[in-house]
């Protein structure tokens, strides 16, 4: 069985070409506030968005998203991710599960495209931003030492020497960094909570083939099961100064949320997302 996940990556056979030609059809998708869906029929993968009026709600949406492999292959799509932008506000993300199924329901009614990450990666607790100062020092034991990254702070350098710190403490807000891997590996994303009120988000790669991706950051209220976005950030991968064949992203700013949240990693190629 071939799944979405780590180990997966990088294998042959149809069963990859089939996800592969998912990615590709989904991004031409999309779905109106007309009851408009969408399909496509492919060597290896059929796959279409159904929506339909809500029975208690007439002016929300629900949509159904299949994913069907076709060449008798049995594929687990369990964690795979899409993102449903919406033409005008709000925007979700949805997840298939084994089947290659996802259902949301109470959508904003107005036209949607499908936008497919290249990779990604969800945080596997949710966040919770510190309302006040945490009277103690916490320390911080990364899971992946970043000494590699340490240097000295200069002024055109600080991304840097913030990454070190991530080795030592947060004296200021007790928040415990948290470091979340995309599906395959390939990027580690790290959280930190500066200030109260307020989150930063890093990025690092080591794929040259990342350089100059753009990615996308969500924040999703743990307990919203349509998983409406409520934060989004975007960041753009570049080659981290001083280091060898790195490439890094940073956001920082006020966290508009005050409720735990799941984050999600999203990677896009601009090139292939828009065609």
């Amino acid at each position: 069985m071939t799944s979405i996940t780590n180990e997966s990556v990088g294998l042959a056979g149809q069963g990859m070409i089939a996800i592969e030609d998912a990615k590709r059809f989904l991004r031409r998708m999309s779905f109106s506030d007309q009851l408009e869906g969408d399909s496509r029929l492919g060597k290896h993968v059929a796959l279409s968005l159904d929506p339909y009026q809500n029975t208690d709600n007439e002016r929300n949406l629900s949509l159904f998203i299949r994913c069907r492999e076709r060449t008798g292959n049995s594929i687990d799509w369990n964690g795979f991710t899409v993102v449903l932008q919406g033409k005008n506000n709000g925007s979700y993300v949805a997840t298939l599960d084994r089947s290659g199924t996802a259902h949301l329901s109470g959508l904003q009614p107005q036209g949607y495209r499908i936008r497919v990450p290249d990779t990604w990666g969800r945080s596997g607790e949710p966040i919770v931003i510190p309302k006040s100062p945490h009277p103690l020092p916490a320390p911080v034991v990364l899971k992946t030492p970043m000494s590699s990254f340490r240097a000295e702070s200069t002024d055109d350098e600080p991304w840097r020497w913030r990454l070190a710190a991530a080795e030592i403490h947060d004296f200021k807000t007790g928040f415990e960094w948290k470091e979340i891997k995309s599906i395959d590996g390939r990027i580690t994303a790290t959280l930190h909570v500066p200030e109260v009120g307020q989150i930063a988000i890093y990025l690092m790669t080591c794929d040259a083939n990342l350089n100059g991706a753009h990615a996308e950051c969500y924040f999703v209220r743990s307990d919203d099961r349509n998983c409406e976005i409520c934060q989004s950030n975007s960041l753009t991968f570049a080659p981290i100064a001083g280091s060898v064949n790195t490439w890094g992203a940073e956001w920082q700013g006020p966290a508009s949320f005050d409720w735990p949240c799941a984050f999600y990693m999203c990677v896009f190629n601009d090139i292939e997302d828009t065609s």
